[in-house]
Formats: structure tokens, sequence, C-alpha cells
């Protein structure tokens, strides 16, 4: 079994990311420094999910990318739901033994936010959920819905260990 990791690079890549809250410039200019951050930080594999923030103001959740092994990434709508979007994608991360137990339990629960270590902006929390910003919804009520179909999802996947608990 191997453990996916989570990045938040969106400021290694767009230094300005932290003061606009989103990316500037062209798209191709924007993917190219995303491939050279992953050539030169090889810690960074397959099936790992980054955050990298993305051109659309309004769009922030869909700044989140799944790592594949030809150092490209692809993204979605929605953080949470990239390791199970594409069935050859998917398929391999089960044959590979990838799981994102680590990732699931630092974006749960919601209130141990500040306790948090390996995410970095609270509006990144908001966007692995799908939503534009952290003041929209009521988290507390939220994650109590929403997360345990998430982690069901990632047991039927086979994307998580049998015995992950959130608690």
């Amino acid at each position: 079994m191997s453990l996916a990791k989570f990045y938040d690079i969106a400021k290694e890549i767009t230094p300005e990311y932290s003061d606009l809250g989103f990316v500037l410039g062209e798209h191709d200019e924007f993917e190219n420094r995303i491939k050279t951050y992953l050539n030169n930080n090889k810690q960074i594999k397959f099936g790992d999910i980054i955050f990298v923030g993305t051109m659309n103001e309004t769009r922030q959740y869909y700044g989140f990318r799944l790592v594949l092994n030809d150092g490209k990434t692809f993204y979605n709508e929605c953080g949470y739901f990239l390791p199970m979007e594409r069935y050859n994608i998917h398929k391999e991360l089960i044959q590979k033994g990838i799981k994102y137990d680590d990732i699931l339990k630092n974006f749960y629960p919601y209130h141990n936010f500040n306790n948090n270590h390996i995410i970095s902006n609270e509006n990144v929390f908001a966007y692995w959920y799908g939503m534009d910003y952290k003041d929209q919804v009521n988290y507390e009520e939220y994650e109590n819905i929403f997360f345990e179909d998430i982690l069901t999802t990632y047991r039927e996947h086979e994307l998580v260990s049998k015995e992950l608990e959130l608690v």
C-alpha cells in the first residue's frame, strides 16, 4: 500500500496567488509552470493530488489536479472526486495499491482546520468540496452529511484502507 499525498503548490507556481486568489497569465504558460514544478519535485508522484489554483476567478475549486505517470495532470470540478473520475486511472491506482487515507483525514473535519498542517489556505479546504469560498456553508452541518458519503464512495472504489475511521 502506498499513501497518496496532497500538495498545495499554488503559491510556488504563481507567487501572486496569495494576494489575488486566482491565477493570472496565459493558459500555456500556466501549464508549463505546473509541468516544470512537477519535473523539479520528484517527491510528487502518480496518484498524488495537487492544488494549483486556476485562471477562472470564480471557480477555484477547479484548481485540484491528479498527478499522472507522465508528469501530466488532469482536473475536474471537485478535488475529492479526482481518483474516481476516469476508469483507466482509477484501475491503475488500485493496481498500484494507492490509498487516500491521509488526504481524507486532512480534509476532515473542518473544525480541526487550524490543527491541519498540510492545508495552508482555508479556502482550499472549501474548494476540495467544490465550493467557492469558506463563508458560503455551515461546515459543521455540511461535513457530517457529505463527508460520510465521500468516505463511503472511496471505500466502494477501494481507494482507502478498510480500517480508516474519521472521528
